[in-house]
């Protein structure tokens, strides 16, 4: 069975806009036509392996050149673009008063102090709601220059209006929103620091994927293996519910020492967001209150924390193995 690729729809618009949540003009991006993959005996892009070409809609096919039965399809630049991993746990993230939370791996919520936006978990996506007269925005903070890019979002039940848009400088390359695959090509040989979804005042929208690439060609989106995801997500984020450490007391106060090994080596110095504080347990015989945790260390996958207490025990347990219970937090280097 053949594969013939679906004709997208792009809607760029025009204008600047600056990088604020009040502006709300639009930027040239440029646009993209439907495309096929077709195989042959030369390469017709630099960007395909040898045998492989891409033609828009409307062009001459070369005699000897065949519709590929199956779509190319690259690795996502951005972490955690399906929305599978989800490692804070919760099913709905909300931020207002010009705040910045974080939800789902790698991506976060940005308000302005007019409105209220949230960010639900749902089956194969999250869903956005923006209430209140400001903009908000669902994004990802990226680091990336390329030659070129696509961005491809899938979108649903769209209520109100919004814009998906590659941010550099203060200027903007953005398509609006619609049902379906909104597709936008980003501006040559430019430097880009997020990826935003922005939705105007009152607006919602359901999000499948958002899809990030290098190259001028349409490729079909795979949703990322799993467990992939999760090692990907566990280079910027992780999760400690459980620890142990070494007892040191003293005549003042008693602390431990734990270090805690990471699954996979994190790129920067992490920060420590303390969901439950719970205790520390000397076997049955002590619970010890946690009243501070920080992290005093770090060193690629291991990570050294400091426990403080609003008790103490007797210096004779000095150098005792102790354990948590019911402590919980986020070690995320997310950008």
């Amino acid at each position: 069975m053949r594969y013939i690729q679906k004709d997208y729809q792009t809607t760029p618009t025009t204008g600047v806009i600056e990088d604020s949540m009040e502006s709300d003009s639009h930027s040239n991006a440029p646009s993209i036509n439907a495309v096929k993959i077709y195989v042959g005996e030369n390469s017709g892009s630099a960007n395909l392996p040898k045998g492989l070409g891409t033609f828009f809609d409307g062009e001459e096919i070369p005699q000897g050149w065949e519709e590929a039965e199956t779509p190319i399809s690259v690795p996502n630049l951005l972490i955690n673009g399906d929305f599978q991993i989800n490692q804070r746990g919760q099913s709905s993230y909300s931020a207002s008063n010009d705040k910045v939370v974080y939800t789902v791996d790698m991506w976060r919520i940005v308000t302005t102090s007019t409105n209220t936006i949230t960010c639900e978990v749902i089956d194969g996506g999250v869903r956005l709601t923006n209430v209140g007269d400001g903009e908000a925005n669902f994004e990802q903070v990226l680091n990336i220059h390329y030659e070129s890019h696509i961005t491809i979002g899938s979108f649903k039940n769209l209520s109100g209006s919004g814009y998906i848009a590659l941010a550099r400088d203060g200027v903007w390359d953005k398509a609006d929103l619609i049902n379906g695959d909104v597709i936008l090509k980003s501006t040559p040989d430019s430097d880009f620091d997020r990826l935003v979804v922005r939705l105007m005042p009152n607006s919602s929208v359901e999000i499948k994927y958002l899809y990030l690439y290098e190259g001028d060609f349409l490729c079909r989106h795979i949703p990322e293996d799993k467990a992939i995801a999760l090692i990907r997500c566990k280079s910027k984020v992780n999760v400690i519910d459980s620890v142990l450490g070494q007892l040191v007391s003293n005549e003042e106060k008693s602390v431990v020492h734990a270090v805690v090994n990471l699954p996979v080596s994190i790129d920067s110095t992490p920060t420590l967001n303390i969901i439950s504080k719970g205790s520390c347990m000397l076997y049955d015989i002590a619970s010890l209150t946690i009243s501070n945790v920080s992290i005093f260390n770090f060193v690629s996958s291991q990570l050294y924390l400091y426990f403080e207490f609003s008790n103490k025990v007797d210096n004779s347990w000095n150098g005792s193995v102790v354990y948590t219970e019911n402590f919980k937090a986020i070690v995320s280097c997310e950008p």
